[in-house]
């Protein structure tokens, strides 16, 4: 009996090994013939490289940017001119014109924008006014509005920037000083003036450049309605200044204290990689 019982169980468990092994060879014959249904967990294939391309082109960033950073709300430019004058360019009561380097003391007291006037600081708008800047949030954006020496700001007008030749050069502005000869020294801080352009102190090539491209993204309907061919003239210039004046600590602290004001960044101050991805890239 015990003999008996013993090679039946062990016949059973050899038919079990086998079937077992056969339903293991067909699993591995199925996989090796199917990879891809055997693989239900499968990573979903990347995009094409032409809609990465398309993507991420310049035209559609430029989108993607004037979407993302345009001001939250209505801009007011009294205020923006006071907050500009009593907070934002105020170091310790010290308001620095962007083009000459030239300082008011301003006491607290009263309409802060007034008092700068009065001591010889108007709002310079770096995209100009006569150029689209004239009403609604182009006016009273403080990414494209600075401090500015009042005979500066007159002389600059709505001129485009550029490199100047120093023999072409009609007017050298520096702190309270005007003078119509080349300088005999410290010839990188004046800014330069001559017929038809303008071209800012060394140490702030930079700013200007990104303030200009803040304003083409976040405005260029007004701008182009106006003028079209006014950034296209400008634009390798400002890509070079943007190239050889990075932002600072000064420019990038600039932008966050204006956001806290009317809710936005200067993105092109954030992302220093921002202009080559942009308009600088060709």
């Amino acid at each position: 009996m015990y003999q008996r019982i013993s090679r039946k169980y062990f016949v059973e468990e050899k038919m079990k090994l086998i079937k077992l092994l056969l339903v293991s060879i067909s699993l591995i014959f199925f996989a090796w013939m199917s990879p891809v249904q055997a693989s239900p967990l499968a990573q979903v294939p990347t995009p094409p490289p032409q809609v990465q391309e398309s993507e991420t082109s310049p035209t559609a960033l430029i989108r993607e940017l004037a979407r993302e950073y345009k001001p939250s709300g209505n801009l007011n430019y009294d205020r923006a001119k006071d907050q500009m004058f009593g907070i934002i360019d105020n170091k310790a009561g010290t308001v620095t014109d962007i083009y000459g380097g030239f300082s008011i003391r301003l006491t607290g007291d009263g309409d802060p924008s007034q008092q700068a006037d009065r001591l010889g600081q108007n709002t310079e708008h770096v995209w100009p006014q006569s150029k689209g800047a004239d009403k609604g949030n182009a006016r009273a954006d403080l990414h494209h509005l600075l401090p500015s020496r009042k005979d500066i700001n007159s002389d600059r007008g709505n001129k485009p920037f550029s490199e100047i030749e120093d023999s072409s050069t009609e007017k050298w502005f520096r702190d309270d000083v005007r003078l119509s000869t080349i300088p005999s020294s410290k010839i990188d801080e004046f800014s330069e003036s001559a017929f038809s352009r303008f071209e800012p102190r060394e140490e702030v090539k930079g700013n200007i450049a990104r303030a200009m491209f803040y304003f083409n993204t976040i405005y260029s309907d007004r701008a182009n309605a106006v003028d079209p061919n006014y950034f296209k003239q400008q634009r390798q210039t400002l890509c070079q200044w943007n190239k050889q004046d990075p932002p600072d600590t000064a420019e990038i602290e600039r932008s966050h204290a204006i956001a806290k004001f009317q809710g936005n960044e200067n993105p092109f101050v954030l992302d220093a990689t921002l202009a080559e991805r942009t308009y600088c890239n060709s």
